[in-house]
C-alpha cells in the first residue's frame, strides 16, 4: 500500500496561494494555528497516531504535495501558538535558491525577513524585525554570516562547534563545551 492506511476521511485541495489550518484545545481553547506558502496540493485527514503513552487517540495530519517532472519541494510554514486573536497576518517566499530561502512573514509587531542558509559548513539562520513604521526593531543572526539593514550590520565569522553538556529547560538555558579547534 501507500503507507497511509491509517488516514480517514481524507479531503484533498489546491491551494491558490497561502492558505492555514488551525488546530483548536476544546478545553483549554488554545489553538495551534499554521500558515503555508502555496503547494500544488493539501491534503488533510483525520489518523491514528503510533501508541504510545499520552499519545492522544486521533490527530489531524496535513500532507503537503508538489507534482511535476524532477522537481525538488521545500514546505514553508510559519507556525503559533494562539490564545484570542492571531498574530500572523502572512508569509511569503521572497528568493529561493537550492540551498538559500527568504521569507517575509507579516504579523502584528511588524514584518521580520527570515533566511536560512544550508551550506557544507552547517546551517545559518538571520532574522531581520521591522516594526510597523518600518524601523528596524532587531537583528539576530545564527551561524556564520552577516546581514545588515537600518544602518546597522551583524556579522559572525566563522562557526564554533562542540558538544551539548546540559540542558536546564526551567532556565531556558544550554551549556556547550567548545571544540578546542574551533574559533
Amino acid at each position: 500500500g501507500s503507507g497511509y492506511s491509517y488516514l480517514r476521511n481524507v479531503r484533498r485541495g489546491k491551494p491558490n496561494g497561502n492558505w492555514s489550518a488551525t488546530w483548536r484545545d476544546a478545553e483549554s481553547g488554545i489553538a495551534l494555528r499554521a500558515i503555508f506558502a502555496p503547494t500544488d496540493e493539501a491534503v488533510l485527514a483525520h489518523g491514528e497516531p503510533s501508541r504510545r503513552p499520552n499519545n492522544p487517540r486521533e490527530l489531524d495530519y496535513v500532507i503537503l504535495r508538489n507534482t511535476g517532472e524532477g522537481i525538488r519541494s521545500r514546505f514553508i510554514s510559519a507556525i503559533e501558538p494562539v490564545e484570542g486573536e492571531a498574530q500572523i497576518e502572512s508569509i511569503e517566499v521572497v528568493t529561493q535558491t537550492d540551498t538559500s530561502v527568504t521569507v517575509k512573514v507579516r504579523h502584528a509587531l511588524g514584518t521580520d525577513l527570515i533566511t536560512h542558509t544550508v551550506s557544507p559548513s552547517g546551517s545559518t539562520f538571520s532574522l531581520q524585525r521591522s516594526n510597523p513604521d518600518g524601523s528596524l526593531a532587531r537583528l539576530i543572526q545564527v551561524g556564520p554570516g552577516s546581514q545588515s539593514a537600518g544602518g546597522q550590520q551583524l556579522a559572525i565569522d566563522g562557526a564554533l562547534s562542540g558538544r551539548v553538556v546540559s540542558v536546564a529547560p526551567e532556565t531556558s538555558s544550554i551549556e556547550i563545551e567548545r571544540d578546542r579547534d574551533s574559533l
